[in-house]
C-alpha cells in the first residue's frame, strides 16, 4: 500500500513539474514558485511577527511567535520520526529546483504558511487578511511540490499541522492559559533532544526557549507599550531588524570556531537572538 502511494505521489510530482517544462513560460513559472515558496520561509514569519510585536500589539505578537514556533518544532519532531526522503531522492525524473535540507514529511513551509496567514486573519479580520489566508497557504504548498522539495502528502500534512497548532495556540491565549501552556509545551518539545538530528529542530527549540525566557523577563522588568506615535513604532521595528542581523552575524562568527556540539551551540545562538530582541532590546524604549 505504501509503495503504491509513493508511486502515485511520484507521478503527481513529475506531472506538476512537467506542466511547464520546455515552454516559454517555464522561467516565469519557476520564478513565481520560488517567490511563493519564500512566503513560507522563516524570514518572512520573523518580519511579520516583529512588526506585530513592536508596531501593532505586543500580546498578539507573542501569540503569533508562540504559534509559529510550536508549529515549527512539532513539524521537526515529526520529520525526525518518519525521516522521509525528499522527492528528488526517490525518483531521477523529479528535479530539485530549490535547495533544501533535512527530511520531507511534513512540509515545514506549508505548516508555517498555514499557521501564520490563517492566524493573521483570525487576529485582524478584514478582506485583505481573508484573501491572504485563503490563497497564500495553497500557493506555498503547490510551489513546494513544483520545486521538487515535497510530495503531495507532505504539504497536506503540513497545512493540517499548521492549522491545528494555530487553533490550539489561539484557544490557549483566549483562555489566558499561555503561561502554563508555554511551560508544558517546553517539556514536550524537549523530548526531541533525545532523537532529533536535524538543524531545524535545534534552531526552533532555541527560539522557543528564547521566547519562553524573554516573555517572563519582559513582563517582570520591561513591560513596554506600543507607542501612539507610529513613527516611533516603525523605528523600533527597524532597530529590531538591524539588531537581529548584527547579532546573528556576530554570534555565528563566534560559534564558527567551535568544532563540537554544533547543535547545542545552534540552540544557544537562537536563544540569545530572540531573548535580546524580544526581552532586552525593549528596555531602551523607556529612555527613547
Amino acid at each position: 500500500m505504501i509503495e503504491l502511494l509513493l508511486e502515485l505521489e511520484i507521478k503527481i510530482s513529475i506531472f506538476i513539474q512537467n506542466l511547464f517544462i520546455e515552454t516559454p513560460l517555464y522561467d516565469v513559472i519557476l520564478l513565481l514558485n520560488n517567490g511563493f515558496s519564500f512566503l513560507g520561509e522563516s524570514l518572512v514569519a520573523f518580519l511579520i511577527t516583529c512588526f506585530i510585536y513592536f508596531c501593532v500589539n505586543k500580546e498578539k505578537g507573542k501569540l503569533v511567535c508562540f504559534a509559529l514556533l510550536s508549529t515549527s518544532i512539532t513539524n521537526s519532531m515529526i520529520k525526525n520520526v518518519f525521516r522521509r526522503k525528499r522527492p528528488y531522492l526517490c525518483s531521477e525524473e523529479i528535479e530539485l529546483l530549490r535547495e533544501v535540507e533535512g527530511y520531507s514529511f511534513p512540509s515545514g513551509h506549508s505548516g508555517n504558511s498555514s499557521c501564520l496567514y490563517i492566524l493573521l486573519y483570525r487576529l485582524f479580520e478584514n478582506k485583505y487578511t481573508k484573501t491572504i489566508a485563503l490563497v497564500f497557504p495553497i500557493v506555498v504548498a503547490l510551489s513546494r511540490i513544483f520545486l521538487g522539495a515535497h510530495f503531495l502528502t507532505d504539504v497536506i500534512a503540513g497545512l493540517l499541522l499548521g492549522y491545528i497548532m494555530m487553533a490550539i495556540s489561539l484557544w490557549l491565549y483566549s483562555k489566558n492559559y499561555q503561561g502554563k501552556a508555554m511551560l508544558i509545551f517546553l517539556f514536550v518539545f524537549s523530548l526531541g533532544l533525545f532523537y532529533c538530528d536535524s538543524s531545524d529542530y535545534y534552531s526552533a527549540y532555541g527560539l522557543y526557549l528564547g521566547l519562553f525566557v524573554s516573555d517572563i523577563f519582559e513582563k517582570k522588568y520591561v513591560n513596554f507599550t506600543i507607542s501612539q506615535n507610529k513613527k516611533v513604532n516603525l523605528y523600533r521595528f527597524i532597530g529590531a531588524i538591524i539588531l537581529f542581523v548584527v547579532l546573528n552575524i556576530a554570534i555565528k562568527f563566534l560559534f564558527h570556531f567551535v568544532g563540537f556540539y554544533q547543535m547545542i551551540f545552534r540552540t544557544v545562538r537562537y536563544f540569545i537572538l530572540i531573548f535580546i530582541i524580544m526581552g532586552v532590546y525593549p528596555l531602551f524604549f523607556k529612555k527613547y
